[in-house]
């Protein structure tokens, strides 16, 4: 855009200079818009990022809780396994000592 916009100054009898000048004002102007354009989108993103940051954090924290639940679920099974084949290898010995 910048090549016809200049060679369009030119045609019109515009110094190079002038056209330039024209050019590099419009270039600026089209960045201001668009910037301008963007910023309310950049804040929802900004928003929707600190939404996903806090539910990835509240997830992780049950997944934790669940995780340190089950692994005392499991360290108490072991140890109640224990117990009962203790039981098991103990009661034979137990039942001679009493005969």
């Amino acid at each position: 855009m910048q090549i016809t916009l200049f060679k369009a100054l030119k045609s019109v009898n515009i110094d190079d200079t002038s056209a330039n000048a024209v050019v590099d004002q419009l270039e600026e102007h089209i960045d201001t818009m668009i910037s301008n354009a963007t910023r309310p989108l950049e804040a929802k993103i900004d928003g929707l990022r600190v939404q996903v940051d806090a539910k990835t954090d509240s997830l992780r924290s049950q997944l934790d809780a669940k995780t340190d639940s089950l692994r005392n679920q499991l360290t108490f099974n072991n140890v109640l396994l224990g117990i009962i084949g203790l039981g098991i290898v103990a009661a034979p010995i137990i039942a001679k000592l009493i005969h």
